[in-house]
């Protein structure tokens, strides 16, 4: 049995800027992302849960990052990204005039968490792994993500669907 941690996301920076967006807007991405924690919903069975959705905390305005940019950088400071157990990190490029993109996405559990922030290399972070010729990711392509442990009583479980929000992560619109 291993302790699991509550821990607050204060920081995200992509290492590279992914290229979603057509060629004639400069390329680049419009980043977001999602927490979804894996929740015990009985004797051994568990379920995704929507925790956070940074798009909607943030009132749906999404930097435009270019490829000259080298960095995204995601300021979690004043938002309540609390985790804890099994993590989910979606992230996603918005589109003004069509769905939006799910440009990859990662796990991690706080329970073996040994430092202040993690990183993901291309190699090891989902969908980005798959592009070989990098088109789409750079081959220096990582994910860094910082955080502290907080108090577990900061840690609520409630989920975006108790709030009514029911979508999936490829329902992703607006």
């Amino acid at each position: 049995d291993v302790t699991t941690y509550t821990y607050k996301i204060s920081h995200i920076r992509l290492a590279t800027v992914p290229n979603f967006d057509p060629s004639i807007t400069g390329g680049g991405c419009d980043p977001y992302f999602h927490i979804r924690l894996l929740q015990k919903t009985g004797e051994s069975s568990w379920k995704e849960r929507k925790v956070f959705n940074y798009k909607k905390a943030v009132g749906g305005k999404v930097k435009k990052c270019l490829p000259h940019d080298k960095f995204v950088d995601i300021d979690c400071r004043h938002l309540n990204c609390i985790v804890k157990g099994d993590v989910k990190l979606c992230f996603f490029d918005h589109d003004q005039y069509s769905k939006d993109d799910k440009m990859f996405h990662l796990w991690f559990h706080t329970a073996f968490i040994e430092r202040n922030f993690l990183v993901f290399d291309k190699v090891v972070v989902d969908k980005a792994c798959k592009d070989k010729h990098c088109r789409t990711f750079d081959a220096q392509f990582k994910v860094e993500v910082y955080l502290h442990r907080v108090d577990d009583r900061e840690f609520t479980g409630t989920t975006l669907e108790d709030e009514g929000d029911t979508r999936s992560d490829t329902d992703e619109e607006t």
